[in-house]
């Protein structure tokens, strides 16, 4: 996936990026609740993407347990996060289609303690450059 990153934030404890990518907001939505395709920018995933479903995300450094809060398909999806360090967090996906027939994605993650926001921070930055890959 080509794309521009258009900003990153963070308010509170929580982080916020928004990426715009050329691709369109179908393609970026398989990316982010299909366990095939998110095992190659997030992590192997063991389950479905669907709401009330609990699965196991897991990379050579981490595995996190998820749960998945809140799914408007085609538009958002929203996950509670626990990884094996014992950090619980809420991490959202929000997709919007652009007029140029790509798409914006806008990432939250929050609801975590400022020291852990940093390290998250810096993971959410890998994460987004996998995005673009996949």
């Amino acid at each position: 996936m080509s794309d521009e990153k258009r900003g990153a934030g963070a308010s509170g404890d929580t982080l916020e990026f928004e990426v715009d990518l050329a691709e369109p907001a179908e393609k970026v939505w398989r990316a982010i609740t299909q366990p095939e395709i998110m095992a190659e920018w997030l992590g192997r995933t063991l389950g479905p993407v669907e709401q009330g479903a609990r699965f196991t995300l897991s990379d050579k450094q981490t595995t996190i347990d998820c749960e998945v809060l809140a799914v408007d398909v085609g538009r958002s999806v929203r996950y509670a996060w626990h990884d094996d360090a014992g950090v619980a967090s809420i991490v959202s996906f929000e997709l919007q289609p652009d007029a140029t027939g790509g798409s914006r994605l806008r990432i939250r993650h929050g609801d975590f303690k400022r020291t852990e926001m940093r390290l998250s921070a810096a993971n959410s930055n890998m994460a987004i450059a996998h995005l673009r890959a996949a």
